[in-house]
């Protein structure tokens, strides 16, 4: 019943499209009061859309980038608790996903990393089947490797996402960075053994193939 009407409402979010344009607009030529009208109104005219769902992130980014501090403080937590409320008021939906996501890219923007892998982690819990689970399992990875150096816990976040994902487009990219992660580390040994997967896993891979073998090479 929730799904039917997501699709019904899409429809509407047509109209939105024109008056977030005006918004970006108006905020592109530093008319900000206006850009804020607009942006207010559509969230206000159109719930349950997704433009509707852009605007609160929109608005916190804009004050963070003119170090408005106590304006983007504000903005920050009215974003978490409109997303909050938006993905557990419309559970096993599209709208519902894209609110989730909305949620981790919100802590993601105030550099939560944390915060916003814990969001990520609901979606494949959640929306097991959904193909963008596979790719928050990816992002998660992704993060740990390269905002927090943390190489250990990306190679187990990597292994996960394979292990759960094994025909997802970027599986085999996630079996090459957990070799070049245990490269980085010292562990040679491991990193050749990984490589190797990338060979018998993915042995047509016109990149990844000739990669891993030059890899090998050099450890």
């Amino acid at each position: 019943r929730r799904h039917t009407r997501y699709i019904s409402v899409t429809g509407v979010q047509t109209c939105a499209l024109p008056i977030l344009a005006i918004a970006a607009l108006y905020e592109q030529e530093g008319k900000w009061d206006r850009a804020l009208s607009e942006y207010e109104k559509v969230k206000r005219d159109f719930p349950g859309t997704l433009p509707a769902l852009q605007v609160p992130l929109q608005i916190a980014r804009y004050y963070q980038v003119k170090k408005k501090t106590k304006e983007a403080k504000k903005a920050y937590g009215k974003a978490v608790t409109y997303y909050e409320k938006s993905a557990s008021g419309n559970k096993d939906t599209p709208f519902g996903l894209a609110a989730t996501e909305f949620l981790a890219n919100t802590y993601f923007s105030r550099k939560d990393w944390e915060g916003g892998i814990k969001i990520l982690q609901t979606v494949p819990a959640d929306y097991p089947h959904v193909p963008r689970a596979a790719a928050a399992f990816y992002r998660i990875g992704q993060i740990y490797q390269e905002q927090l150096k943390l190489p250990t816990r990306a190679i187990e976040a990597y292994r996960k996402y394979i292990e759960t994902y094994p025909g997802d487009a970027n599986a085999k990219g996630a079996q090459f960075r957990i070799a070049q992660l245990y490269a980085r580390q010292g562990n040679f040994s491991q990193a050749i053994k990984e490589c190797q997967l990338v060979l018998s896993k993915y042995p047509k891979d016109n990149k990844l193939s000739p990669a891993a073998q030059l890899a090998i090479g050099a450890f």
